[in-house]
């Protein structure tokens, strides 16, 4: 993950349920196929402020500001490592997904 421990500490109440109380991740994802890159908005607020604010440096160039490629099995890894505890991550059917989580957060995941 970009900046592991703040990330992490964001990512503890990861979809309206706090990671470190749940010890579970719930996405639809495939847990050992699809990949996904974790970051953290304010690294992102970092980057697009000095594009901004230094255009000149930023001309011709391309930056990668997402992390890792990690699968879902990897991400709950990386999250029991940092949090000292087990987390485990659950593949959820579409349906249930939408139904606990909502249209507008399945689209993001689709």
């Amino acid at each position: 993950m970009a900046s592991s421990s703040r990330a992490i500490e964001r990512d503890t109440v990861a979809l309206g349920s706090p990671i470190a109380l749940a010890s579970e991740v719930i996405l639809p994802a495939a847990a050992t196929v699809s990949k996904n890159q974790q970051i953290d908005v304010a690294d992102v607020g970092r980057v697009a402020a000095n594009a901004l604010l230094h255009p000149e440096d930023w001309f011709g160039t391309a930056t990668e500001i997402g992390g890792e490629s990690l699968t879902m099995i990897e991400t709950a890894a990386r999250f029991s490592a940092e949090l000292g505890q087990p987390v485990r991550y659950i593949q959820a059917e579409w349906s249930e997904f939408e139904q606990r989580f909502g249209e507008e957060m399945t689209l993001m995941y689709r």
